[in-house]
């Protein structure tokens, strides 16, 4: 990687996948439970500072768009794998890493997304 300049989290753990996955799922683990609680702000769900358990958090967003069941199902999936690598110390398999890095790459374009549909000024 030349320059972490103009690159996001989740960029950051894409380009890291390769040569340090460890430290990529590190990255990718952080950056779900951020984006997701971010996603949930948006909705008036619950606040990132609020203190609720993620999984509650999943639980009470809407289905609306990119955010469906199947998606929220996918992210209580990969919560497993994120509560696993930081309560238990236990790495993520490969397509695991995978999936979490996708998915954080993919919540971020969907993030940016959402706030400029809901930024003032913007009908829909």
């Amino acid at each position: 990687m030349a320059s972490l300049d103009g690159h996001s989290d989740a960029q950051l753990a894409q380009g890291l996948e390769e040569v340090k996955p460890n430290l990529a799922a590190l990255i990718g683990c952080y950056r779900l439970e951020l984006l997701i609680r971010e996603v949930s702000e948006l909705f008036k769900v619950a606040l990132i500072g609020s203190g609720l358990d993620l999984d509650k958090v999943i639980d009470s967003l809407p289905n609306s768009g990119e955010i469906n069941p199947l998606r929220k199902a996918n992210w209580k999936r990969l919560m497993k794998v994120r509560n696993g690598l930081f309560h238990a110390g236990r790495q993520p398999t490969d397509k695991q890493r995978a999936d979490l890095i996708k998915e954080v790459v993919q919540l971020e374009i969907d993030l940016l997304r959402l706030r400029q549909d809901r930024s003032p000024g913007t009908s829909r």
